[in-house]
């Protein structure tokens, strides 16, 4: 699956804002 550099990073932003 191919994921743009503007998906990733909004997942990881995601990521690390549910870790809170």
């Amino acid at each position: 699956a191919y994921i743009d550099k503007g998906s990733q990073v909004r997942i990881f932003l995601y990521l690390l804002l549910s870790e809170e």
